[in-house]
């Protein structure tokens, strides 16, 4: 079985993260990554660059994404702090709302009360951590 790469980051980190695992898929060796992790990260100008949204290209000449060399098969997880002011929740959801819009799976976790200084600590680890065993580790049922 072929190794199941899961990237992610925390606040720039997740920015770098992103455009790795969305942007440079063909360079990994085995393929790419089956996951993408972003705890409290805006990736608004990644998402506006690569993900731009062209009008009149679609059927009926609605608007498509235009995602580049992007594999939409990498699933996405975000958590936010909800009470994050260094990136906005507003800015946050708006650039995730982009992958959705171009086919990625997103997937969202607000924390209530966390501000962005304490995201790690406060679920954002653990949280992601729930997300990857739920996604790629499930239990078997008895």
């Amino acid at each position: 079985m072929p190794p199941q790469v899961i990237i992610g980051g925390y606040s720039q980190g997740g920015t770098i993260a992103a455009s790795a695992a969305l942007q440079l898929t063909p360079s990994f060796k085995h393929g790419p990554p089956k996951a993408l992790i972003a705890i409290d990260t805006l990736p608004m100008a990644f998402a506006q660059v690569n993900l731009n949204l062209h009008v009149g290209q679609g059927a009926g000449g609605g608007v498509v994404p235009y995602v580049g060399n992007s594999n939409t098969s990498i699933k996405v997880y975000y958590f936010v702090g909800l009470k994050d002011e260094t990136y906005p929740v507003a800015n946050q959801d708006k650039a995730w709302t982009r992958f959705v819009t171009a086919g990625y799976s997103v997937t969202r976790h607000g924390e209530p009360g966390v501000a962005h200084e304490v995201a790690l600590q406060a679920g954002g680890l653990a949280q992601a951590a729930k997300w990857i065993v739920e996604q790629f580790f499930p239990q078997p049922r008895l």
